[in-house]
């Protein structure tokens, strides 16, 4: 920051930027050093540095240089060497140090879990996360149960004898939606869909999914968390498939 003396037309440094946001904001106030009160500092830094040869004097805004000379007299020193025996006792001391550890324990409140599903057959449902964050998919099942009637319900005639699930719904999910912001999940299977293989096709399975939002780790899933052309609300939570 630096004003102008109407005077002398001159310039002076009046100001050093301290913080403040932005720079020169109308609505956001500057914070500077006065430079007027550090100028005997400042001065005598002038002096450190060209040896002590020079006095500065600040005066009315201007700075005066003026030479002192020292005049040295040489003087004759005699040197007496005198030798002494000193006779020294080593005391060994033993110090206890104790050392205090302190440990701070921080609570970080865990990610809320989310669930979609059930997903039956030919329907979808897409996974969501918030600006600045990404899909973890903690637990996946891909499969039926024959004592849940609630579920997806079918004909009792292809509820078959047992249970069947797909054992690597989680790793597949997984691999397609984690560090995602939204991700489609749907009963299909691979190469159109994200699943391995259907365990039991007669039975009709359905998805269930349990994810978290967490902070993206990579450049890739960061670039996908904080993308500003994503669009929430364009996107549905789920429907029936074409």
């Amino acid at each position: 920051l630096v004003v102008k003396d109407t005077g002398t037309g001159r310039y002076f440094v009046t100001g050093v930027v301290s913080f403040g946001y932005g720079c020169g904001r109308g609505e956001y106030p500057g914070v500077y050093t006065r430079v007027e009160k550090f100028i005997p500092w400042v001065l005598e830094q002038v002096v450190k540095i060209e040896g002590g040869s020079s006095l500065v004097q600040y005066s009315h805004g201007e700075t005066r240089r003026t030479t002192a000379t020292s005049t040295a007299t040489p003087t004759k020193r005699s040197a007496t060497t005198t030798t002494r025996r000193t006779t020294r006792r080593t005391t060994k001391r033993t110090t206890r140090r104790t050392t205090r550890r302190t440990t701070r324990r921080t609570t970080t409140s865990a990610p809320i879990m989310h669930k979609a599903g059930p997903v039956c057959q030919g329907y979808y449902r897409y996974l969501k996360c918030n600006y600045g964050t990404v899909i973890r998919v903690k637990k996946a099942f891909f499969g039926r149960k024959r004592n849940n009637l609630k579920d997806c319900p079918i004909s009792y005639y292809r509820r078959g004898r047992g249970d069947c699930a797909l054992r690597s719904a989680k790793r597949d999910l997984a691999s397609a939606c984690d560090g995602k912001r939204s991700c489609q999940v749907n009963t299909r299977t691979k190469p159109k869909g994200y699943l391995t293989r259907n365990p039991c096709s007669k039975q009709r399975p359905f998805v269930n999914v349990e994810y978290e939002c967490v902070k993206p780790r990579g450049n890739k899933a960061t670039s996908r968390a904080f993308d500003m052309e994503y669009d929430d609300d364009s996107i549905a939570e789920g429907g029936k498939e074409d």
